[in-house]
């Protein structure tokens, strides 16, 4: 495991194109999206779906249940997909800002996690 001079981590967190700036970047947009979802509120409701061995995906709500969301996440190395149980006409990814509309799956790609925020 590498130790990190402090110079140096900030230097390659400031610059964008740097891989650790990438990487840095890419997890603060998750925390922040993260943080200002309700539906990620630890005392709200938490169910992992039924889902082929290759998916991993999961549904939270609120404590009032007014904001849900479903968490997908295809572990494998090809496209799936996914007959989502939970039923909705359209949610956005919270990831990307693309609205989702199953048709009547939800195609993943490879190794690619969505946050669709339904309701």
């Amino acid at each position: 495991r590498r130790k990190w001079d402090l110079d140096e981590l900030e230097r390659l967190i400031g610059e964008p194109a740097s891989t650790t700036g990438r990487v840095f970047h890419a997890w603060k947009k998750l925390l922040m999206a993260r943080r200002s979802e309700p539906a990620f509120n630890p005392l709200g409701e938490k169910e992992v779906l039924d889902t082929p061995p290759e998916i991993f995906a999961m549904r939270r709500a609120c404590p009032n249940g007014k904001h849900r969301i479903i968490i997908a996440a295809n572990v494998s190395s090809r496209e799936m997909d996914w007959e989502c149980p939970v039923h909705f006409t359209k949610a956005v990814n919270l990831l990307s800002g693309s609205e989702i509309a199953p048709n009547p799956s939800i195609r993943l790609m490879p190794f690619q996690v969505m946050w669709l925020k339904y309701g």
